[in-house]
């Protein structure tokens, strides 16, 4: 990852950058003076690498987190003019510590994913570590909220990228829809039911490539059918196996 040539070190440049990352005079002055709010908008105004390169606070407090390469990728997908206000309030504790006049990046919290086992997952939480001696209450409170909205249903669905870093609990395959309502590579990966059928097939290439081109919401019934044999066979209690009813038919007769 960038992380690996990144100057991540823990002092200062001897240069700032501008916004378009060019060397120039030092970070508050670049930015334009000590505006907190300004100069978070600065920052966020360049790309995310150029960021790392003009504000060493922003370098250090990635560098000490436990895992940097996570943290970072969370901080580079939310990077924009456009960031949520939990994202912009931590950039100004950081800028602030920077020029002087903030908390330094030992009392900010721990942003690095936190392991979830798999028998907590449906209700797991990431939770702030212990941050009583933090001197800024409103920088503390933010981001508890940006956790809580990484943390969020919709912050780990495909949509967003998969499921988040730390993450190893799957979702429940109960029903047809469930497996139709993820990518077939996913579905693959999370049954396998799924996987020994199409194995078991003489042609199972054929098959597969059916399944792919037909699978989503609108999945024909020919093939919800057999979906539906192949997740009842999955969760008989003895284990037994069982051929399915119905059989996804074979070349060259018409598969729909």
């Amino acid at each position: 990852g960038f992380l690996a040539g990144a100057p991540l070190a823990t002092s200062a440049m001897g240069k700032g950058c501008d916004r378009h990352g060019r060397g120039g005079a030092s970070l508050p002055h670049a930015f334009g003076g000590s505006e907190g709010q300004r100069t978070v908008d600065e920052l966020l105004g360049m790309p995310f690498e150029k960021a790392l390169l003009c504000c060493a606070a922003l370098r250090r407090y990635i560098a000490e987190q436990e895992h940097p390469e996570d943290v970072a990728e969370e901080f580079r997908e939310s990077w924009s003019d456009a960031a949520p206000e939990l994202l912009r309030a931590i950039l100004q504790g950081l800028v602030s510590s920077e020029s002087g006049g903030g908390i330094g990046t030992e009392q900010l919290p721990d942003m690095s994913p936190e392991p979830i086992s798999s028998e907590d997952a449906p209700a797991a939480q990431v939770t702030t570590p212990d941050i009583e001696h933090a001197s800024n209450a409103g920088l503390v409170l933010a981001t508890k909220g940006l956790r809580q909205f990484m943390n969020a249903p919709e912050f780990g669905t495909i949509e967003w990228g998969g499921w988040l870093p730390g993450e190893v609990a799957a979702p429940a395959i109960e029903s047809v829809e469930d497996l139709l309502s993820i990518p077939f590579g996913e579905a693959l990966q999370l049954s396998a039911a799924l996987r020994s059928h199409l194995s078991n097939r003489e042609d199972s290439e054929e098959v597969e490539e059916e399944f792919r081109s037909h699978w989503g919401p609108d999945a024909p019934a020919a093939l919800r059918a057999v979906l539906g044999q192949i997740i009842h066979a999955d969760t008989l209690v003895d284990g037994a196996e069982q051929e399915p009813d119905h059989e996804w038919p074979a070349k060259p007769r018409s598969r729909l």
